[in-house]
């Protein structure tokens, strides 16, 4: 039966694959502190670009431009749609065939007979739908018979097909070559908000690193902070200064804090790991991340005006109410396809008639024609569903052109509230961490006075470290939400190797320039 079939060839193909795996499995050993880091073998490779002993956000940027494989498919996909275009802008060139021949014939009970023939034709569609072919043809013989020369004759003719109704004028016939060059403007524009929102998450990912290691900067002077506060609490206990109890919390604050730190380094290497994987590098590549945090440039624009601009500015924008005219179009075209198909035809045709050489007049016999033929649609089932699915279509891309820009107004005035937001916050943290310090002074202070245990003490410094850390998220936070913003209104600016910056109206007599975008 099929289901006993089914299951030989299962266990036949199934067999061998187990016995494989049984074979070639590789079993994990305990680790050697001496091999710990080392790369397994097989998957050593060089990273794809030089990279520097000190990462800047910069260095980032080139790199995962040149390397990141997201990044490289964009680039390859960009490619392909211009291929894409010269095939079809070949389509419509001046298309050239030749053709050359020579055929021995040998029968049996006749005589030898050798054939030859040279052909060359040229044909060009015309922006008018028309299509004209212009060819010439020489064709000679010979027979092996005593006395008989080689024979020829020579052809040139043209033909003119000119579409009046249906199929006629630029914008029928030439749909594909338009669309193909608007495909490739598309790709375009999609692959500069692709490099946006590749900045984007470079510098995110990159400020994201900074952040994590400055917070396990802090974990490490707090951990060693209530080191010595769990050793004087100790000595205290020794002397009969300290109850038991307060040992025993700075020792489970010492833990705690210990842990945190142990999360926190380990957070660290993963997304530096991450990081390179990004970006295209191998894990094994080593570098060092440069001292630098966001430079707070605090952007403010009008509501109103970044909506403008955004309307104005966005290339996704643009894409979208393209679209709609090539919708537009199609539905246009697809009417004109329910005409029916009347074309002017004409023709001219000279032949030298069969002569003793090569290459002969060809102007003794001329003919020529010119009419008219119609084609009468007496079934249109497919055009009429072709012109319904346009409206459709028309319809649907109009809708889809409404939202997009109602979601692109959205964005904005989400993205410039999240900016005000953000430069708030950071002055509010920034407050808190001048009051956190004065806290954890007047704590210490106390603490050695005598007026406060460690509880109070560790949990001001807590709080200190805690706001510190805040405040890295804020001003990372604030960074890339002014990138957001300038992205948003179509003002961000990315170079080819990574930098970037905002445009502003030139000022009078200037020109048009950035407030400070560079990473």
């Amino acid at each position: 039966s099929a289901d006993r079939e089914a299951a030989a060839i299962l266990e036949g193909r199934g067999g061998p694959l187990r016995e494989a795996r049984e074979r070639d499995r590789v079993f994990p050993s305990p680790p050697d502190p001496a091999s710990e880091g080392a790369v397994p073998a097989g998957t050593e490779r060089e990273p794809p670009v030089e990279v520097p002993a000190t990462m800047t956000l910069q260095d980032a940027l080139r790199i995962g431009i040149a390397a990141n494989r997201d990044y490289r498919d964009e680039v390859e996909g960009l490619t392909l749609s211009a291929l894409a275009l010269s095939g079809v802008r070949y389509e419509f060139s001046p298309r050239l065939e030749a053709t050359l021949s020579y055929l021995v014939g040998n029968s049996t009970g006749a005589e030898r007979a050798d054939t030859a023939r040279a052909a060359a034709s040229v044909s060009q569609v015309l922006p008018t739908g028309g299509t004209i072919t212009v060819s010439g043809q020489e064709d000679g013989s010979k027979e092996e018979v005593p006395g008989r020369a080689f024979a020829s004759d020579s052809t040139v003719a043209a033909l003119l097909r000119q579409p009046l109704l249906k199929g006629a004028g630029y914008e029928s016939s030439h749909e594909a070559l338009t669309q193909a060059e608007r495909d490739v403007v598309y790709a375009l524009r999609d692959f500069e908000r692709f490099r946006e929102q590749f900045l984007l998450d470079v510098t995110s990912r990159y400020f994201a690193i900074l952040a994590q290691r400055i917070r396990v900067r802090n974990f490490e002077e707090r951990f060693e902070s209530v080191q010595f506060q769990t050793a004087q609490a100790e000595a205290l206990f020794q002397i009969g200064r300290q109850d038991k109890l307060e040992v025993l919390r700075v020792q489970n604050d010492l833990l705690s804090v210990e842990n945190d730190l142990l999360d926190a380094r380990d957070a660290l290497s993963l997304a530096i790991d991450q990081f390179k994987v990004f970006l295209g590098l191998p894990t094994t590549a080593r570098f060092e991340f440069a001292e630098a945090t966001p430079e707070f440039l605090r952007v403010d624009v009008s509501l109103s005006s970044a909506v403008e601009a955004a309307l104005s500015n966005r290339y996704d924008l643009a894409n979208a109410r393209d679209r709609l005219e090539d919708a537009e179009r199609g539905l246009r075209i697809a009417r004109r396809n329910l005409l029916p198909d009347l074309a002017l035809e004409a023709s001219w045709r000279a032949t030298s008639g069969e002569r003793t050489g090569w290459l002969h007049d060809p102007t003794r016999g001329q003919a020529s024609s010119l009419g008219l033929v119609l084609d009468l649609p007496l079934q249109q089932t497919l055009e009429r569903n072709a012109y319904r699915t346009s409206e459709i279509a028309l319809e649907k891309q109009r809708r889809d052109y409404e939202r997009f820009r109602d979601d692109v107004v959205v964005e904005v005035r989400e993205t410039l509230r999240r900016l005000r937001q953000a430069a708030v916050s950071l002055e509010i943290q920034t407050r808190i961490i001048a009051l956190e310090e004065k806290r954890s002074e007047k704590a210490q202070l106390d603490f050695e006075a005598g007026t406060i245990g460690n509880r109070d003490l560790i949990e001001a410094q807590q709080s200190l470290l805690d706001a510190k850390n805040e405040r890295v998220n804020r001003v990372v936070e604030y960074e890339l939400a002014r990138i957001s913003l300038e992205r948003s209104m179509g003002t961000l600016e990315v170079e080819p190797d990574g930098t970037w910056r905002a445009l502003r109206a030139p000022a009078a007599g200037g020109v048009a320039g950035g407030e400070g975008g560079n990473p």
